[in-house]
């Protein structure tokens, strides 16, 4: 469903590639609400096909056959005992607070969208990026993941997809085995580094998508800046919704 919603949007709402991408990041908040299931991944699922301005059927398809290899990877490893198995509980349903929150995070992380915009840099608001924030707006996260720590790892999986890549480009080794290489250091940082954040492998894999817009090598630095203003806007969001709170505590003693 978020796959086929962002390339709709492409393809049938003419706005400009800002409002595009508000409007994409905005659907894609509410199905993560309604679904009730907390999968944040939805999110890039809807904003990348806008982001890239795709237009095909091959993007939702190939969004449907990736998510199905995975989930059957998945079973298979529970069959054979490698993994737990974990029954799905969904989320209880949203309440008024749960929508007050998903809305002030839409306007946060539309902030960004538009710095990333207007400044022409449309990687400082990367969907991986997107996904990534609504994990940092969770107080409990940001405390238990170091900010720096965050950068570094998401800005050293940005620069492992580049170098990766740039032996396909200027070595001719195939994409699938520089992917493969890629993917293989990312999951070796995050141990190393004793981080698990899943959008930060997302973002080793996105310059493959996005290197005939000529950023290779400008792609690190670009989404190490967008990292520092997601959790920019994820500080901001915690605030005002702390803001919020004691307001309505003060108003309550009154």
């Amino acid at each position: 469903i978020g796959a086929v919603t962002g390339m709709l949007i492409v393809r049938l709402i003419p706005l400009p590639l800002m409002l595009q991408m508000m409007l994409a990041f905005l659907i894609a908040s509410l199905l993560l609400l309604i679904s009730q299931t907390g999968f944040a991944p939805m999110i890039s699922a809807v904003v990348l096909p806008v982001m890239l301005q795709s237009r095909s059927v091959v993007y939702p398809v190939s969004a449907v056959l990736l998510t199905a290899t995975v989930l059957g990877m998945r079973l298979l490893a529970e069959r054979f005992g490698y993994v737990e198995k974990h029954a799905f509980t969904p989320l209880p349903k949203p309440s008024k607070q749960d929508q007050a929150d998903m809305l002030l995070c839409w306007v946060c992380g539309s902030a960004v969208i538009a710095a990333a915009c207007i400044s022409g840099v449309k990687l400082l608001a990367a969907p991986p990026l997107l996904v990534a924030f609504t994990e940092f707006r969770k107080p409990e996260t940001l405390e238990k993941l170091h900010p720096a720590k965050a950068v570094l790892l998401i800005g050293c999986c940005a620069a492992v997809g580049t170098g990766c890549l740039s032996l396909s480009v200027y070595g001719g080794l195939p994409v699938f085995v520089t992917a493969s290489a890629a993917m293989l250091m990312t999951a070796c940082i995050m141990r190393k580094i004793g981080i698990y954040l899943p959008p930060a492998a997302a973002l080793t894999i996105l310059v493959f998508l996005v290197s005939k817009d000529g950023v290779m090598w400008t792609y690190p630095l670009q989404i190490i800046i967008g990292t520092i203003l997601m959790i920019a806007a994820a500080r901001m969001h915690i605030l005002i919704i702390r803001f919020m709170e004691n307001r309505k505590l003060n108003t309550q003693h009154s």
